[in-house]
């Protein structure tokens, strides 16, 4: 069953949070070990100049590579949202869907999107309730009333 977007953007912002602050520190690690092998690599093959000049020199020789990572990275961290929004929004309707057995409370049956991850959760969860709300309606059914043994009392 296909549902309809997704309103909320970030879902579980623990969760997306870190996922996103990771790409940051693993671009900004790239941009750094690229930015320290470039200026080994013309220390070791260049001639001798000063610091400043190698670090002019090799930011107008690759000035234009750094500005097109600084365009990717907004893209990457969205699609890494939406791409994310297919394992947490099915494990966070999965938490509430546990929340409301465990409180007592009927379970609406879940639904994950097509392009969900871990679709099976939902139909083993929807099994378990399925079970659960029937071992709970045979429990409270009335039954058969076995006779009580009378008890003498002897004085």
């Amino acid at each position: 069953m296909n549902r309809p977007r997704r309103s909320a953007f970030l879902i579980d912002r623990q969760v997306q949070g870190t996922l996103l602050l990771r790409i940051i520190l693993y671009w900004m690690f790239c941009f750094v070990s690229l930015s320290a092998i470039l200026i080994c690599w013309e220390v070791f093959t260049g001639p001798s100049q000063r610091m400043i000049d190698l670090v002019s020199k090799l930011y107008f020789r690759y000035g234009p590579v750094l500005s097109a990572s600084f365009i990717l990275l907004p893209i990457v961290l969205l699609d890494v949202i939406r791409v994310s929004n297919r394992f947490v929004g099915p494990i966070a309707r999965l938490r509430q869907g546990l929340s409301d057995v465990a409180d007592g409370r009927p379970a609406q049956p879940l639904n994950f999107r097509d392009d969900d991850f871990w679709r099976d959760l939902a139909s083993n969860f929807n099994r378990a309730v399925a079970r659960v709300a029937r071992e709970t309606s045979e429990r409270s059914s009335p039954t058969e009333e076995m006779p009580q043994p009378e008890h003498s009392s002897s004085v």
